[in-house]
Order: structure tokens, then sequence, then C-alpha cells
């Protein structure tokens, strides 16, 4: 089941057995080419057990797994919207070519239908809110706000350093932490690589040396591993991957 509410709302429910899955989203343009989404996902219907783990995972974990839905989308998005004003000869937003010559609402309304393919229950939202914006646009930004930009590189659409991170405590605090993992890693590695024989001798004196170094040497690659691990987690906190993760080939 899908609701569309103009001009923002969005919710798609989604019946999974005994488990019930909600998709509610607002999707509020804060410039031209650029929108905030506020998104919740409560799930009804879960065992206790599952209910727990859920209830029990880091915040910033889910938030890194949408970012990834999101970004399948966002870069063809960009793309699909500069295509569309292509083949129109004019913007959908203003009505304007290039030129600055104004079309009508109609004659683009009616040219834009055959661009789109939407055959889906699960395009029932993008079908409703085209169906909402072909009789309302062209939409009015406040005088002065300046247009949406020619072009984008993919790395600001893949940017969750300032599109997200930025914005985000849960995510804030994720990055502080790996931050901070990172330099006691660091320091503790180093010191297990240069000091490590001597600290397992003087805490374990009967081990042989072969010990001794075998321990001091797994204690700095588990200092490695986790440094590595850290900075891979601030790697994904600060940007997405690229090509997205749906269309890479299986």
């Amino acid at each position: 089941e899908t609701l569309f509410q103009a001009p923002s709302f969005g919710m798609h429910t989604l019946a999974l057995g005994n488990v019930t899955v909600h998709v509610v989203v607002y999707a509020v343009p804060t410039s031209p080419g650029n929108s905030r989404l506020l998104a919740r996902f409560p799930v009804l219907g879960l065992p206790k057990v599952a209910s727990k783990i859920r209830s029990g995972m880091p915040t910033f974990l889910g938030h890194l797994k949408r970012s990834e839905v999101l970004e399948d989308d966002n870069i063809f998005l960009w793309m699909q919207e500069k295509e569309m004003e292509r083949r129109l000869g004019a913007s959908p937003v203003t009505l304007k070519t290039r030129d600055g010559e104004v079309r009508s609402r109609e004659e683009l309304a009616k040219a834009s239908q055959g661009l789109y393919y939407l055959p889906g229950g699960s395009d029932t939202s993008t079908r409703s809110f085209r169906k909402w914006f072909d009789l309302t646009m062209p939409i009015a930004w406040a005088p002065g706000t300046p247009p949406a930009p020619e072009s984008r590189h993919r790395d600001e659409l893949l940017d969750r350093k300032n599109l997200h991170l930025a914005h985000c405590t849960s995510c804030q605090k994720a990055y502080s932490r790996a931050s901070a993992a990172q330099a006691v890693a660091a320091g503790a590695g180093l010191l297990f690589a240069t000091l490590g024989s001597a600290l397992f001798a003087l805490a374990f004196p009967l081990w042989a040396a072969w010990k001794t170094q075998a321990a001091a040497f797994a204690a700095s690659a588990v200092m490695a591993g986790i440094w590595a691990a850290a900075r891979s987690l601030k790697g994904r906190l600060e940007r997405g991957r690229y090509p997205p993760p749906r269309n890479l080939n299986p």
C-alpha cells in the first residue's frame, strides 16, 4: 500500500507475513537541486528477540545502510533531471528554455508523460507525485535563490560528510569514537612493536623468547586491525562508494 500527500509526504506499507514495515518519508526541498529527507521505518509484529536485536543496533549502522540505498538513486536522478530537460527543451521546474522562453504547463506535462516507464506497484508514489507536479508546476523559489548547478561531480553526490555526517549526532559520535580507537590502536601497536617482547617477558617470566615475540607480534597485528577497521568506518561515514552497490556486477 502506498500513500502520497502533496507536496512532500509519502508512505509505503509492506506486509511480510505477520510483520508490517512502514517506510515514512518527508522530502523537503531546501534549494534548487537539493532536498532534505526525513524518514522513519517503524516495524510492527516482530518477534521479541528480533525486536530487541533491532532496537539494540547502533543507529549509525542503519544510517550507513540507508545512505547506500539513497546513493543508488541520487546519481541517476540528477542525470535523469538533466536528460529530461534536454528532451523537453525546457526546465519542468521553471518552464523556461535555455533562451529564457516560457513554455506552457500543459505542453510540458503532456510531453513528459512519455519519458517515464513506471509499471510497478512500487512506482505508485512516483506516479502520484508526477501527476501533482504536472498540475502544479512551475515551482517558485524565493527571489534571488541561485539556480541548480548545471553539473555535479559524483563526489558531490556521494559526499556523506557534508550531506549527512555534519547534521547527524549519532554518526558524529561514531566518527569521534572511531578516531579515538585509531589513536589508541596506533599508540598501542607502536608500543607492542617496539617493546612488546620485553613487556610480555616481564608479565610472563617463564615464557620462552619465541613466545614473547609471537605474543608481541600478535598484539601488534590486532592493533593494526583495529586501526584499519576504524579508518574504514570513518571513510564510510565520509563518502559513499562508487559504483553504487545495486549496480555492481554479481
